[in-house]
């Protein structure tokens, strides 16, 4: 088959959960199709860098993105829209025109949207089969804003009634949809009664490390991920000022390595904490560390740094938030922690004792490779796909 796929991420390097998740599909679907790739891409912080894996797309073409601005004039039409505001901000006339032209140009048999910010250009491919990949609606919901004030929760519902009028009718214009979980697929059928051609699509990630993986590091904690994200920067920031105290009270040694992006709000310089910044290969770090973080409170859609760091059999602390979507048991599989103090206990326990840590953490494993792979997962989208095209 034909396929354009289309994502809001240029996915080379793969160094966020988005890319990783893309890329995994990319490289499934070139195996047995042909495919093109019509993607944005940040120019202010990316460098267009090529797919040096095989097989990978026959043709890539770019547009580029510019973030969402919320006093921007577009924002403020946005209010009489029936989008959401940030889609009116966001729509590119550039990606608009490259898809219609590319669509134009060739007879695709199917269209991949990834992620609701190209699913929205739907009247662009109108008339080509259409997968929606990777529905979420997790930041959106009402679910949990019960500590907000009575205006922000107002402000919350209103935002959330628009979303799903407005998801409804988006769907409309998919052959079917993916969500990455449970959790996903529950807010879905709330936003939208009766729809059931949705399907869940875990994310996953590639296992393991060619050649003799590095020996563990004592006392090494190492969070993953860019700081310039939301929830990333709320769980450095919780976890340094309310959590890593009383580590180092029970484990003196105890050092954090953070990886990725530090952004503009980097924490502070400390002796005992290391910014990395962007690297080459994550995994070579984390499959270092003694006990990999995920305090993450806020967010949504499955993490992939938990799902990396169980590939790698480095055993993992997160929060009940940072675990929505991956099938893994507190105790069996990980340490599961959701106020400081449990989470300080939490690590310290896998720090001090290494060989229940290495047993939990071949646990973790297993169930990384039943679920979480992508040789696991790839062939389940790669079905979708060929039903979708089938049913067109």
């Amino acid at each position: 088959m034909r396929i354009l796929f289309l994502s809001r991420w240029y996915p080379y390097p793969a160094d966020n959960g988005s890319k990783l998740r893309i890329t995994g599909l990319l490289r499934g679907l070139c195996q047995q199709h042909d495919v093109t790739l019509l993607s944005f891409y940040n120019p202010r912080e990316q460098r267009l860098e090529p797919d040096r894996s095989e097989p990978a797309p026959s043709d890539i073409r770019v547009c580029p993105f510019r973030d969402y601005e919320p006093g921007s004039t577009k924002s403020m039409l946005g209010f009489f829209s029936r989008k959401p505001r940030y889609l009116v901000d966001i729509h590119s006339e550039e990606m608009d025109r490259a898809i219609r032209e590319t669509v134009a140009a060739t007879r695709y048999d199917l269209v991949i949207a990834s992620e609701i910010d190209m699913a929205a250009y739907y009247p662009s491919f109108s008339g080509v089969p259409a997968i929606f990949d990777d529905v979420e609606l997790g930041v959106h919901a009402i679910e949990g804003s019960e500590d907000l004030s009575s205006w922000d929760r107002a402000r919350k519902q209103l935002r959330w009634a628009k979303h799903a009028k407005f998801m409804s009718t988006l769907l409309e214009n998919f052959a079917l949809c993916t969500v990455v979980s449970e959790v996903e697929r529950r807010l879905l059928a709330s936003a939208v009664p009766g729809y059931n051609a949705v399907h869940v699509v875990p994310n996953s990630v590639s296992g393991g490390l060619n050649g003799e993986p590095p020996q563990r590091v004592p006392g090494s904690l190492i969070f993953t991920g860019s700081l310039r994200y939301g929830p990333n920067h709320d769980a450095v920031t919780w976890f340094l000022s309310e959590i890593f105290p009383g580590v180092r009270e029970a484990v003196p040694e105890a050092r954090l390595t953070i990886t990725g992006d530090p952004g503009p709000m980097a924490p502070p310089p400390s002796p005992h904490v290391v910014l990395t910044g962007r690297v080459p290969d994550v995994r070579v770090l984390l499959a270092s560390a003694a006990v990999s973080l995920a305090p993450i409170r806020t967010g949504a859609g499955t993490r992939i740094k938990i799902l990396e760091a169980m590939a790698l059999r480095t055993p993992v602390v997160a929060t009940s938030k940072a675990m929505e979507g991956i099938e893994a048991r507190h105790l069996e599989h990980l340490l599961i922690a959701d106020t400081p103090g449990e989470f300080a206990q939490a690590v310290s326990r896998l720090l001090t004792e290494p060989a229940a840590a290495s047993d939990m953490a071949e646990r973790a494993w297993r169930l990384f490779r039943a679920r979480y792979d992508t040789e696991v997962v790839v062939p389940q989208f790669l079905r979708l796909v060929d039903h979708a095209a089938a049913a067109a």
